[in-house]
């Protein structure tokens, strides 16, 4: 924590005019030891965006924690495990090769995570158990809606 006392890090941030990942991400990652992140939707490209800071917090053994949905079967979520773990042991090479298949295994995963089985079935059961909901967003691939909601 003293650490990001040292970053001089403005107290407000807006995406219209600063850049989140060179202004928050990047300064906090590459000093962190720890990073917990807990989101409703996520995608890989946060990862491809923030690559370079998530690399700096690898390589001085930070370690992270994240809390995403969608619910996987156990198939997704086996497959969703290997990509990650191919993901990991690419991130910081800087081949040209290895640079074109991370960016596929993260295509992979990020297309995994929207097709999965569960979403629209935990999306319909939260949206069932609000008494009253006044505003709503969300992202599905328009394959994926049957009206079923």
């Amino acid at each position: 924590m003293l650490a990001f006392r040292g970053l001089n890090l403005s107290a407000t941030l807006e995406t219209s005019r600063h850049n989140i990942t060179r202004d928050f991400f990047q300064p906090l990652l590459s000093t962190a030891l720890q990073y917990d992140r807990g989101v409703g939707y996520f995608s890989s490209g946060w990862l491809r965006i923030n690559a370079e800071g998530m690399a700096e917090f690898a390589a001085h053994g930070g370690r992270a924690r994240w809390i995403t949905s969608p619910i996987l079967d156990p198939k997704e979520l086996n497959e969703y495990q290997d990509l990650s773990l191919k993901i990991a042991r690419l991130i910081n090479n800087d081949d040209i090769d290895a640079e074109e298949a991370l960016e596929m295994l993260l295509i992979k995963r990020a297309r995994l995570l929207n097709t999965a089985q569960g979403k629209l079935t935990a999306l319909s059961a939260v949206l069932r158990s609000l008494k009253r909901i006044d505003h709503a967003l969300f992202y599905c691939a328009p394959e994926q809606m049957d009206g079923s909601l």
